[in-house]
């Protein structure tokens, strides 16, 4: 019997159940784990994340998203294969449990199939024009591994799958070596950042006719014990699930104040300097911060452009950023969007965001 169809005995109690899509949730897959995949020597886990989900609510409403999700629940019930049982741990997150041995070969095909019929689905609802589908797959674990650890490891696996370009499916042993690189950053993130380790860097973006400069941008860049330099795009995406992406914004903001005053001294030429900021940005005191390290140090604020990535319009909490976003505008900065055509997230914020400057993706400058 599919275990997704089981209706009877502990499993069948209903806070077992997700209330939205009738798949497990997460105390269920416990559940499921303890009474019938720890029975078994192997399992395959996929977690399953959709791509672009949170502009299907923002685009059709958050009815139309639930649609969309309980479509795409009973794709994946109706893909997973007997004895595998299909889980919503919630949001737009999945994960699908096979247990038994597989081969690689046959976890492709039922990734495969997954996708298709997730993309297939555009001919009959326009959600599904949007959406696509990132997996992170581990193969032929151990039962007795902790089921939460297997749960990370497909996790960081799917997180690569989108990084890399989303709607594709990645094996947790193809980039075992660079994830575990990534958990001993985030481990040593916040000593390194304690040691100084973090240094900023600076380089001119120049007129190409004429190559007089407009303005300096900064960058942050993280000085490794043997000397390699990891930059921002090496380590911002690993240090935002703790929450330390912020710490690294206010470090790089106020150590580009205090040169900016160094500079003046110094030297009496005027420039505009570029800032790239993330979490910083989403913080509702932010522009308390920023105001206070400018006066502090005194930096006039027309001389500051505060650089925004396209992709952050594409995550949860976009509305809240385009409001401090005009606050800080309002309070005398600058406002840049860099990266833009990298996915397009910020075309239906165009006109409410503040920004005077656009920097294009160089891979769409390049395509285009």
């Amino acid at each position: 019997m599919h275990l997704n169809h089981l209706n009877k005995g502990i499993l069948s109690m209903s806070e077992n159940y997700d209330y939205l899509t009738g798949l497990y949730n997460r105390m269920g897959m416990y559940d499921v784990w303890k009474n019938v995949i720890s029975k078994e020597e192997y399992v395959q886990v996929l977690f399953v994340d959709l791509d672009n989900f949170k502009t299907v609510n923002d685009m059709f409403g958050h009815k139309a998203g639930d649609m969309t999700l309980i479509r795409v629940a009973e794709i994946l019930k109706v893909a997973t294969p007997d004895p595998g049982v299909a889980i919503r741990l919630g949001g737009d997150e999945f994960v699908i449990m096979l247990p038994g041995k597989k081969e690689q070969e046959e976890l492709k095909e039922l990734a495969d199939q997954m996708m298709f019929l997730v993309r297939n689905e555009a001919k009959k609802e326009r959600s599904f024009e949007i959406i696509s589908v990132s997996m992170g797959i581990v193969r032929n674990a151990k039962v007795k591994d902790d089921i939460d650890q297997l749960l990370s490891y497909s996790d960081a696996a799917m997180y690569f799958a989108k990084e890399s370009g989303k709607n594709q499916y990645i094996f947790f042993d193809d980039y075992a070596e660079k994830i575990r690189l990534e958990w001993r950053m985030e481990s040593t993130a916040e000593e390194a950042l304690k040691s100084g380790r973090f240094k900023v860097l600076y380089y001119p973006v120049m007129h190409l006719q004429n190559a007089r400069l407009l303005r300096t941008n900064s960058m942050v860049v993280w000085e490794t014990e043997d000397g390699r330099l990891w930059n921002r795009t090496d380590f911002e995406h690993v240090l935002d699930k703790s929450g330390l992406i912020e710490k690294i914004d206010l470090f790089l903001f106020e150590q580009i104040c205090k040169d900016f005053a160094a500079l003046d001294a110094a030297d009496s030429r005027r420039t505009v300097m570029g800032i790239r900021l993330s979490k910083l940005l989403l913080d509702e005191e932010a522009a308390s911060i920023l105001n206070g390290l400018v006066s502090k140090y005194q930096v006039p604020k027309e001389r500051i452009e505060l650089l925004l990535d396209e992709k952050m319009l594409g995550r949860r909490g976009a509305d809240r950023l385009i409001r401090i976003l005009n606050q800080l505008k309002a309070e005398g900065f600058s406002i840049g969007l860099v990266q833009f055509g990298s996915d397009f997230s910020s075309i239906r914020y165009l006109d409410s965001l503040p920004v005077s400057t656009v920097y294009f993706d160089s891979e769409y400058i390049d395509t285009n």
